[in-house]
């Protein structure tokens, strides 16, 4: 997506202020969550851990080059025009990546990131992440960006990949060719790269297509193909930022709901079992504001309404920290398991447990935000697989420091690695660790 997120905009009568849904009505409205994007001499925060290049073309120019190119902040959205006052996902995704990698490095180097400007690399130092965004408005996946491997559907007739396909791939290319003109202290030779995940929010025009709309999930599907082919990486993580532009009203055919649920579609473990674990979807209806609450009233561009796209950027940016691979981390950023104690074939005496030492895991509790407590297998029951694999994975539903997938591997399945659901904290039970004594069953 372009993004026309309105980052200024001001009433155009008495008093004059910045209208609702601007990025300077966000950090004069919302200080405590949207401050850090100000400096104290009211200039946009420059994010020099963070780079991007943006192609920023009008649709007829497919010449692959980048007209905006710097570290990340505001004003990297829009058609090419000399002003730089809209916005897209980007910043909300840059920040919360940024942020992730930071915490990363700090907690490898074994302290916790400061929540001030010296947290922040300083101009010219080496940034940690490059966003390549490649964009034009007014597309459809059906036709422009049809993959190579949807060419012989008949809904277009085309024998060939789409045209804006081919330079989006021409575009990641020469930038990838040029990463020493654009990211300062980059050389191949001391640090190189790895590209580490695909980010996809479009779908507005294929909405205006029946025939489009019928097969966006079979398009959908060959393009995450076809780009982990064309860059060697069958497992390259994918992000879905579902079409939630016009919230959860009812549109009159009712094609932007089809569409929304074929973006839903690739991330179903059931439908797609190859994608599990590297393709996620993500709801962003919730996102939408209405034209009262935004500097504009163009539902395709999320009424250029700022917090959307900001919204909508986090939460592609939190689906894909989940979503990357041990090996795309720093090591001190993977939680540290236990390994699973192997098999014995001589029956072993059974400790003596002292009081509130659980006799089987199957009565290990866990307790949410709210304070309930559950047991095990509560995280599988009546639930989807995704909702199952959500509740195993999150922060939110946890005991003593761990996840639910580290409690109880036999509830959450291959989710939670190898092993059965028996003993979990029996070999602990010594009288010497804090598991002891305390009240894990029901």
């Amino acid at each position: 997506m372009v993004g026309h997120g309105r980052i200024d905009k001001q009433s155009e009568q008495p008093p004059i202020v910045y209208r609702n849904g601007t990025l300077k009505w966000m950090v004069d409205t919302y200080p405590e969550r949207y401050g850090k994007l100000e400096t104290e001499t009211n200039s946009w925060h420059v994010r020099h851990d963070v780079y991007i290049t943006y192609n920023k073309q009008y649709r007829d120019d497919l010449i692959p080059e980048w007209n905006q190119y710097g570290p990340l902040q505001p004003g990297f959205g829009g058609d090419q025009k000399k002003y730089q006052d809209k916005m897209g996902p980007e910043l909300g995704f840059g920040w919360t990546m940024g942020d992730a990698v930071l915490k990363w490095i700090h907690d490898d180097e074994d302290h916790e990131q400061q929540e001030n400007e010296d947290a922040f690399p300083a101009s010219g130092s080496s940034p940690n992440i490059l966003l390549l965004k490649v964009a034009w408005g007014g597309l459809s996946l059906a036709v422009d960006y049809r993959p190579p491997s949807s060419s012989s559907s008949s809904s277009t007739n085309q024998t060939t990949p789409g045209l804006y396909y081919e330079a989006m791939l021409a575009n990641i290319y020469k930038t990838l060719a040029n990463l020493s003109n654009l990211v300062p202290n980059y050389t191949k030779d001391n640090r190189g790269y790895e590209l580490s995940g695909f980010v996809w929010h479009q779908g507005w025009n294929d909405g205006g297509e029946d025939i489009w709309v019928d097969e966006y999930e079979f398009n959908l599907a060959n393009l995450i193909n076809d780009v982990r082919i064309e860059f060697n990486k069958p497992d390259l993580p994918f992000v879905i930022g579902v079409s939630g532009m016009i919230g959860w009203k009812l549109d009159p055919n009712n094609n932007r709901n089809k569409l929304i649920k074929a973006q839903f579609a690739v991330s179903d473990p059931n439908k797609y079992p190859e994608f599990i674990d590297t393709v996620s979807s993500v709801e962003t209806r919730d996102y939408y504001r209405n034209s009262t609450q935004s500097p504009g009233a163009q539902s395709y561009h999320w009424n250029n309404n700022c917090e959307s796209y900001w919204l909508l950027g986090e939460a592609m940016a939190k689906a894909m920290i989940e979503l990357l691979s041990p090996n795309s981390m720093p090591p001190s950023s993977l939680p540290v398991q236990s390994p699973t104690p192997a098999p014995v074939s001589q029956p072993t005496p059974s400790p003596i447990n002292p009081p509130g030492c659980p006799k089987n895991s199957k009565e290990v509790v866990y307790i949410n935000t709210k304070g309930k407590k559950k047991k095990c297998n509560w995280v599988k029951t009546g639930k989807t697989l995704k909702i199952r694999r959500m509740r195993c994975k999150s922060k939110k539903y946890s005991y003593l420091g761990k996840r639910i997938k580290e409690n109880c591997p036999k509830a959450c399945g291959k989710y939670a690695g190898k092993g059965i659901c028996k003993n979990l904290f029996l070999e602990n039970c010594t009288g010497k660790t804090k598991y002891c004594g305390e009240e894990i069953t029901i």
